[in-house]
């Protein structure tokens, strides 16, 4: 056998080594890189859905949702031009709640020019509905004009199940009255809470209209350990202002309520 056939034949038994190498390798990262996670965006390993349930999180907490808006921010203001924002929010989660989201609120001129920024934190029960009342510090209602809010993403929310929730039943105030006293709006009641389960914390938000059911001005006042079928009386005062009271309708006046 002459030099040059041991040369062809060595060469192609070193490339067929090399290419069954080179294969073998493949398969191997292939494999390897078939091992189900709960990150592959297939629904494997006893998956309830596409990573999520078995093994891996639960599907309900990867599918909840964010806090949202629910409708327009109202934006309210007195003659100097200071202001009061009044958003209303839901939670569109049925069973689960959380004791801490946080918020934005971006104050824009008419030129989109960003005026202020006011942030903050809340709790939300599941499903609830509730009020954020915020007092911008800067801006005033001459340059304002437009407000938007955005809130924690879903994913960095730490959720709770509703069974985990311990909340209290807050009636309806009584003995609810809107009065002007030396020349400032009060709005006072009682707020009960009929419960065995003591409230750490209650907001009360008092929204008070004009002549023509236009909103006029909001206030806030926040109690304080409302034990166990107990109640306490509350009184909001309204700052001094002309316009205030010259178009209150002291008859149409909402409360919004909320507790922790």
């Amino acid at each position: 056998m002459n030099r040059t056939v041991k040369q062809i034949i060595y060469g192609t038994f070193f490339a067929l080594v090399f290419i069954f190498l080179i294969f073998g390798l493949s398969q191997f990262f292939s494999e390897k890189e078939k091992i189900p996670t709960c990150f592959d965006g297939i629904k494997n390993q006893r998956e309830k859905d596409i990573d999520c349930g078995g093994p891996c999180i639960s599907c309900e907490i990867i599918k909840l949702k964010s806090i949202e808006s629910s409708s327009p921010i109202k934006i309210l203001h007195l003659s100097n031009g200071r202001l009061a924002l009044l958003a209303k929010i839901l939670n569109p989660n049925e069973t689960y709640g959380t004791d801490r989201f946080f918020y934005n609120f971006k104050l824009y001129d008419g030129d989109s020019n960003l005026l202020e920024t006011l942030s903050g934190g809340d709790n939300i029960y599941p499903a609830e509905t509730k009020y954020l009342y915020v007092v911008p510090l800067e801006a005033s209602f001459i340059k304002l004009k437009r407000v938007e809010v955005e809130f924690s993403k879903a994913q960095d929310i730490e959720w709770r199940a509703s069974h985990l929730f311990l909340r209290s039943n807050l009636n309806d105030p009584i003995s609810v009255s809107t009065k002007i006293i030396d020349g400032r709006i009060h709005v006072g009641g009682i707020i009960k809470n009929s419960s065995s389960i003591g409230a750490e914390e209650v907001k009360i938000i008092a929204l008070i209209f004009d002549k023509f059911d236009d909103d006029l001005f909001a206030m806030q006042t926040v109690l304080n350990n409302l034990e166990a079928f107990s109640e306490k009386t509350f009184n909001i005062i309204f700052p001094a202002d002309i316009r205030l009271i010259n178009n209150v309708d002291l008859k149409s006046t909402k409360l919004f309520i909320s507790s922790r």
